[in-house]
């Protein structure tokens, strides 16, 4: 091992995101080694961070005290195509707004412009800094409920509900693999594929998933996950009747 004073904690084979990162958290915190003005920093392993990323995350902790700084992210392969840069979340309908998308048309610079911190309404678990009292007001990751998918907006959802602000800092930038992510809902999928991914926990459509997310936070519960899977079904059908046109006019 290069690095001599990282601490390597073996799992089962089963615990998928959320199980093997409260492992870490569960460890630091029975070693007594995170006190309340401490953080955890969240980190996948398929992305790359400049060197003064952490320097940059703890200078807009302290600019934006009290809350959990997100990072955006940028493809590895061309950094100026900007792939998160915050979400709206409308807890009464099931619409997740990709503001990268919408407000920034996929461009870093056109978020640099923006100014350095923008407020989210939930975050990814792909860098993020937390600090040590989100954990000691809501709890750590929800394991029973997220294994994967979901149980960083879950807990973003629920840190920002607690009294949390979401804050992004826009010079905290992380590279994404986009090639190394699970089923992605818009890519040309056949129909086998499409059942099999919502019950895939790889799957961002997990059914029993997004069941847990709506009975959790929406007001609406039952009839909010009925909107949200007539939404998915929606648009695979949607996608499919635009893959067969494509076929067809060939």
């Amino acid at each position: 091992m290069h690095h001599t004073n990282v601490i390597v904690l073996a799992g089962t084979g089963s615990l998928w995101w959320t199980g093997a990162t409260n492992l870490g958290i569960r460890y630091v915190q029975g070693q007594g080694l995170l006190g309340t003005d401490d953080f955890v920093l969240t980190l996948n392993d398929d992305t790359e961070v400049d060197p003064n990323y952490l320097k940059t995350l703890l200078a807009a902790y302290q600019d934006n005290q009290g809350c959990i700084i997100g990072s955006p992210s940028v493809d590895s392969q061309a950094h100026h195509r900007l792939l998160y840069a915050g979400t709206g979340m409308n807890l009464w309908l099931p619409q997740i707004t990709d503001w990268a998308k919408t407000r920034f048309h996929n461009s870093y610079k056109a978020l640099q412009a923006n100014g350095p911190y923008i407020h989210s309404e939930s975050l990814p678990g792909r860098g993020m800094l937390i600090p040590q009292r989100v954990f000691e007001v809501i709890g750590l990751f929800d394991e029973q409920r997220f294994q994967h998918y979901m149980s960083d907006i879950d807990f973003t959802v629920s840190a920002r509900k607690a009294g949390f602000p979401l804050v992004i800092s826009v010079a905290s930038v992380v590279y994404e693999y986009t090639d190394a992510t699970g089923f992605d809902v818009k890519q040309q999928a056949s129909l086998r594929q499409f059942r099999q991914a919502l019950t895939s926990i790889k799957s961002p459509i997990n059914y029993p998933v997004r069941y847990q997310f709506a009975t959790k936070h929406s007001p609406l519960g039952l009839l909010y996950f009925g909107l949200d899977m007539l939404r998915i079904l929606g648009g695979y059908t949607l996608r499919r009747i635009k893959w067969s046109g494509q076929v067809s006019g060939r």
